[in-house]
């Protein structure tokens, strides 16, 4: 599945790089895999992050098994951003997966993301949505924000989140 801008989707001020006619979030596919592992390699240290692959990230080896949806951000093929949701009950699921370049963030393509999410969530009737994060994703907090989540006590045992959110899809 090939999802495209369309006249309705956010559009950035003028003059930023963006090239939004080369902008294709795409469901996961395998062929993409090395790709994925070498953005990951690049953006996470971005946000004070280290990628490990075969340690604590070891889910992103085996994406159709670990995540019920992981789409990627591409711009002009590239990947530039990533976000999956893994199911955690018939009503509940979480966001996974939240990464975007850097030099990208500021300009509606974390909110594309969201926003991608959320609507599939709710679709596949999902009522509620959690997230982890740290509390050095300060810019994602306040997108996290702005879109419904509101912070919650500590729902998982992952020890490297400090910030935990939930959003009502319905």
């Amino acid at each position: 599945m090939e999802i495209r801008n369309t006249a309705t989707d956010i559009r950035p001020d003028k003059g930023l790089s963006i090239e939004w006619d080369h902008i294709e979030l795409l469901e996961y596919n395998r062929n993409l895999q090395k790709d994925l592992l070498q953005f990951l390699e690049n953006c996470m240290p971005e946000s004070g992050r280290t990628f490990e692959p075969l340690g604590r990230h070891q889910a992103v080896n085996d994406i159709p098994y670990s995540y019920d949806a992981f789409w990627y951000l591409t711009d002009g093929g590239q990947i530039i951003g990533t976000v999956a949701v893994k199911s955690l009950s018939p009503d509940t699921c979480e966001l996974k997966m939240m990464y975007l370049y850097s030099a990208c963030q500021g300009k509606g393509l974390g909110q594309k993301l969201l926003t991608h999410a959320i609507r599939y969530s709710a679709a596949q009737g999902y009522r509620k949505m959690f997230l982890d994060t740290t509390q050095e994703s300060r810019s994602a907090i306040s997108l996290y924000q702005k879109n419904g989540f509101h912070e919650i006590s500590r729902y998982n045992n992952n020890p490297y989140a400090d910030v935990f959110m939930l959003k009502d899809l319905c």
